[in-house]
């Protein structure tokens, strides 16, 4: 079946795939087609989804505290706290800058260590204000500490169960096109299909190789070469490409960001470092070489004294 697909003045035709279920896989110019209406409502619905939550949940840790404080003896005034309730929209905008609105693509130590920096840098930032106001005796440190000790468990926990819940949704997720039929390329899509609530659903699969063309990779249609990233990238539908070839020289590679798909807003490349650790790793621009910055926490007596202490408070 020939479909023909047209992307602005460009025309291309194309033969319709068939996927590993026996279905045929929709072309390139009518891919956008499959995502507009989901991905105009998940943009809004989902980050207004998490931010509602992590209001509640916020606000749910301050009130167990403040219950904690008076059941111990405490005297304490409700109005004096029903005045803190901006300090969510604290929360809410420091996880907005942290990425985490919605934050597909994070693992979930990622997504901990967001949320761990952001709870502390906001409570540290009441307790602060509340010093410099010179309203400290109307707040107390005991709650403030406890607030902030259950919100560094419940934020985090409350966002991966919502996260769980909502993957199971056609609304959670971006959709990316992996760019690589390899080996690499399997194992990408492999690994992105049996974890759903990382976000990032793969669409299709591009690679140069005809004799890979018309197929599929784990299920997801190889709709054609290289030549489709533009068409792909101009609907405005899929903004992130995987670069999955890792074999391939790095002046291809370059070729590929540069070229083929430099339209697409984020472009993830899969290096040939599959023996190096993948956990708290970072880039860094070494006066213009890329390098990657690989951390052994374990080895930082302040990572460790860190550790210990949350472990404690979490025991209690």
């Amino acid at each position: 079946m020939n479909v023909v697909a047209r992307t602005g003045t460009t025309t291309a035709a194309t033969t319709a795939p068939t996927t590993a279920t026996g279905r045929t896989a929709a072309p390139a110019g009518s891919l956008a087609g499959l995502f507009v209406q989901q991905r105009a409502a998940s943009r809004v619905l989902i980050p207004a989804l998490l931010a509602a939550a992590d209001i509640a949940v916020v606000t749910a840790c301050g009130a167990l505290a403040y219950g904690l404080r008076l059941w111990s003896g405490g005297v304490l005034s409700p109005a004096d706290y029903l005045q803190l309730w901006p300090a969510a929209l604290l929360f809410v905008a420091g996880l907005y800058v942290a990425g985490l609105y919605p934050g597909y693509g994070l693992e979930p130590v990622e997504e901990l260590r967001r949320c761990t920096y952001v709870t502390s840098l906001v409570f540290l930032a009441l307790g602060t204000a509340t010093f410099v106001l010179k309203v400290g005796p109307l707040y107390s440190r005991a709650v403030l500490l406890t607030a902030w000790a259950l919100a560094l468990v419940a934020l985090p926990a409350a966002r991966s169960l919502l996260r769980h819940l909502l993957s199971r949704t056609g609304w959670w997720g971006e959709p990316v096109v992996v760019l690589g039929a390899g080996q690499t390329g399997h194992l990408v899509v492999r690994r992105l299909t049996a974890n759903p609530g990382l976000g990032w659903r793969p669409v299709a699969v591009l690679d140069d190789d005809p004799a890979k063309r018309n197929g599929s990779v784990e299920g997801v249609p190889v709709l054609g070469g290289l030549e489709l990233c533009v068409p792909l990238a101009s609907t405005g539908r899929v903004s992130r490409a995987i670069l999955a070839m890792p074999g391939s020289t790095w002046q291809r590679l370059a070729g590929i960001i540069d070229h083929e798909a430099h339209r697409f807003l984020r472009v993830s490349v899969v290096p040939d470092l599959f023996q190096v650790p993948s956990l708290w790793v970072s880039p860094r621009d070494l006066q213009g070489i890329l390098v990657l910055d690989i951390r052994r926490n374990l080895l930082d007596r302040r990572m460790r004294a860190a550790k210990r202490l949350v472990e404690t408070l979490l025991a209690l």
